[in-house]
């Protein structure tokens, strides 16, 4: 079992850049060595409690400041590490074309999902609570404009958990076949980006078994119960494509809620 989650992380991305700008890098960069994945295995609460509706305060939300400092940075290909209110982090090694973003709706996010998103060279994950959208979705917004402007065009994929009853018989299913929900944008057709999106998830295995891919469009795109953090129009105006990816948790063993390791 202790090669499904290094299995999915390895396909994850591999082929994110190439229909973008295959092979583009800002003038001035260098490309960086792979980070190792950690092999520790990490426990998850099965009973996620619901975020407590509270105002957030002024000073938990992301200052305008922060969202400066980091757009400048990325302006300069420099590198941003930025810890966020609400146990958020942002997280972009140079100017690169895509962001991958997590958003949690609980109070404990999931933690597999996490795990994924957080080991990429670009990547945000922040707070689903309603109080605290505004500022993140203007610190989505000014990134994206910011690295579009460098690349002509940008990706931004959010992936969020499928919501599956333990009793459900696709919950059974994914413990031993991958599944996975590919949500794209209806007015923006994208074919081969799209394609390659689904070759890339196609292509992960579970004891033999090939990844179950379903591919959808829609006007929204984001998580239930969560706002878009761009809307059709919004994305349109920044030459941004938003793609969702809802994957099914084939990273968790189903009975101890534990994650299996990467390895």
């Amino acid at each position: 079992m202790a090669g499904r989650t290094s299995a999915l992380h390895e396909a994850v991305w591999r082929d994110r850049c190439r229909v973008l700008r295959a092979g583009s890098r800002p003038r001035g960069s260098a490309a960086r060595p792979p980070r190792k994945a950690s092999g520790k295995v990490l426990a998850v609460n099965p009973r996620l409690k619901t975020a407590a509706k509270r105002p957030v305060r002024a000073a938990e939300a992301i200052s305008e400041s922060l969202i400066a400092t980091v757009c400048e940075r990325l302006a300069q290909n420099e590198q941003v590490r930025r810890t966020l209110p609400q146990r958020g982090r942002i997280h972009i090694d140079r100017q690169l074309p895509f962001l991958c973003v997590y958003r949690s709706p609980t109070v404990e996010p999931d933690a597999g999902l996490k795990r994924i998103a957080t080991s990429e060279a670009s990547y945000l994950f922040a707070s689903g609570l309603k109080d605290f959208h505004p500022s993140l979705k203007q610190l989505v917004t000014k990134v994206v404009a910011t690295l579009a402007h460098e690349f002509g065009g940008f990706l931004l994929l959010e992936v969020w958990p499928a919501e599956l009853n333990t009793n459900d018989k696709r919950y059974r299913e994914s413990v031993v076949r991958p599944g996975f929900r590919v949500i794209a944008p209806r007015s923006d057709a994208r074919d081969e980006l799209v394609g390659a999106i689904e070759d890339t998830f196609e292509r992960v295995k579970v004891r033999g078994r090939t990844a179950d891919v379903v591919t959808v469009r829609a006007d929204r795109i984001g998580p239930d119960g969560l706002r878009p953090l761009l809307s059709a129009g919004e994305a349109r105006e920044l030459n941004c494509t938003v793609i969702g990816l809802e994957t099914e948790p084939i990273y968790r063993d189903p009975k101890t809620g534990r994650l299996y390791p990467l390895v």
